[in-house]
């Protein structure tokens, strides 16, 4: 506060990583009206392709996915796809990104998780009991895309449900983890407390579930795909916009509501185009006239188009 006040022509001061964090924490209102907050995440799609030294192929994707009439991407899908699989494994943190050898890849994912996650944030936040946090990250890793249930998740770890609030609590302001609230206009059909949890970063995911294999068999390999998607728009999302999920007390849904002022647009993540019931529900009941599909092919135009995934990563 001293510095900024007395020497703020002379000297610019920037926190990043965990120190940021600790002064947002613990001297936010000292610094009220002195300081300016950037939000850097990990790599985005467009990012990591730049990052592997194929900046050709980064401009061609799409800055306006949803307005796009035609598919610039086409010619290279298999490059795309290549690099796109490697990115929802691996994530996006640079260090890793710019490395090749997979085995230093799960090094350094591991150095992150163990200095930031298990070390930075246990301090900051005095965590008592960091077995039990541990666990509830765990849990919440492997429930990516589901709805959350704090009171079975309590049950589970040996906590109370306030303590399970906060520790997601911490985990957002942490910005490892993003909870996303159901779109809901009516209280007697559709889902209106659950929310669902997604992962800024799919390889710090992965990492804590133990399971770093680099196949598209892999069983949760839909929800990765859900997941880079959703992670992809936070990054993407200005201000006073906003996310959500669709679900009706019959199970129908949709995965993804994307809200920009009063446009609202529909999104389900599939691998491969299916029948999408939810997504015409919902376009019927909130007469929405365009609706899309993010999947791992190609872009077709339509009332529901289908556009790649990447387009939104």
């Amino acid at each position: 506060k001293l510095m900024v006040d007395h020497y703020a022509d002379r000297i610019k001061i920037i926190c990043t990583g965990s120190s940021a964090l600790g002064i947002k924490m613990k001297f936010h209102d000292a610094l009220v009206g002195r300081k300016l907050i950037f939000n850097l995440y990990p790599l985005n799609f467009k990012e990591f392709v730049i990052f592997k030294n194929n900046k050709e192929l980064a401009n061609s994707l799409p800055a306006s996915p949803f307005n796009k009439t035609d598919d610039p991407t086409r010619y290279f899908s298999d490059e795309y796809l290549r690099y796109f699989i490697e990115f929802m494994i691996f994530g996006g943190y640079p260090r890793v990104v710019l490395e090749n050898n997979i085995e230093k890849k799960e090094k350094f994912l591991g150095e992150i998780v163990s200095a930031y996650i298990y070390k930075d944030i246990r301090s900051l936040f005095k965590i008592g009991d960091i077995s039990k946090f541990n666990n509830l990250t765990r849990i919440l890793a492997s429930q990516t895309g589901a709805l959350l249930n704090n009171s079975q998740i309590a049950k589970t770890v040996g906590v109370s449900r306030e303590t399970v609030a906060n520790y997601i609590s911490i985990l957002e302001n942490s910005f490892l983890i993003y909870m996303v609230p159901p779109y809901s206009k009516s209280v007697h059909v559709e889902v209106r407390k659950a929310n669902k949890v997604y992962w800024f970063d799919t390889g710090i995911r992965n990492y804590i579930i133990g399971d770093l294999s680099y196949s598209t068999s892999r069983s949760d390999f839909g929800l990765l795909l859900e997941n880079v998607v959703f992670s992809g728009l936070i990054k993407r999302k200005k201000e006073k916009e906003h996310l959500y999920f669709w679900r009706t007390k019959d199970k129908t849904e949709v995965d993804l509501i994307y809200q920009v002022g009063e446009k609202v647009m529909p999104v389900e993540v599939k691998c491969l185009v299916r029948p999408h019931r939810g997504l015409i529900n919902f376009m019927k009941r909130y007469n929405v006239t365009k609706g899309y599909v993010a999947h791992l092919g190609e872009f077709e135009k339509g009332k529901i188009s289908s556009i790649p995934a990447f387009w939104l990563a």
